[in-house]
């Protein structure tokens, strides 16, 4: 039996491990149902999403990035701080 909309912690566990490099805060929903259905192992029907549900999967994931050690954060004017230095980096985000 495959993954579906409801696995909410798993899905945000799988994105996590497969996108480690994506800032989930800053994803469009639209992104975010891509990812998901793209996962290996994901069988539900894309039509059973809705906004409650992406947003439970959204946050899941969120709360997997933001517990890496190499988590970013945002600070004021866009510079990027990352969770394990406190010193702000240059550019854009990704």
């Amino acid at each position: 039996m495959g993954l579906k909309w409801t696995d909410v912690q798993e899905l945000g566990q799988r994105l996590f491990d497969r996108y480690p490099e994506v800032n989930p805060m800053q994803l469009r929903f639209t992104d975010l149902h891509r990812y998901v259905r793209e996962l290996e192992g994901f069988d539900d029907d894309p039509t059973r999403s809705n906004e409650k549900v992406l947003e439970a999967i959204h946050r899941a994931w969120f709360e997997e990035y933001g517990s890496h050690p190499l988590a970013e954060t945002v600070s004021e004017g866009g510079r990027r701080l990352r969770a394990s230095d406190s010193s702000p980096q240059e550019g854009p985000l990704p």
